[in-house]
């Protein structure tokens, strides 16, 4: 009886996983602004503004500090 418990905590642990990386458009990243707006602003993915960003605009982040560092400033939204 352990032995599926411990099989099926496995099994959920790793289909969490699985469900975070598809979850996230670019895994590895954390943020997205784009390369037109004039606000400069950086955003997190679930954010309603970054959703409009299109794809061939879009800019990511692995950091907060990185977006500052390349000129972008929170979104004060989402609130990144």
């Amino acid at each position: 009886m352990r032995n599926m418990q411990r099989a099926a905590l496995a099994a959920l642990g790793l289909l969490f996983l699985i469900m975070l990386v598809a979850a996230s458009p670019r895994p590895g990243y954390s943020y997205v602004g784009s390369t037109l707006a004039e606000s400069r602003k950086f955003h997190v993915f679930d954010c309603q503004w970054a959703k409009k960003i299109k794809e061939k605009n879009a800019v990511y982040f692995k950091t907060r500090s990185e977006a500052l560092k390349a000129g972008y400033s929170p979104c004060s939204v989402c609130r990144p």
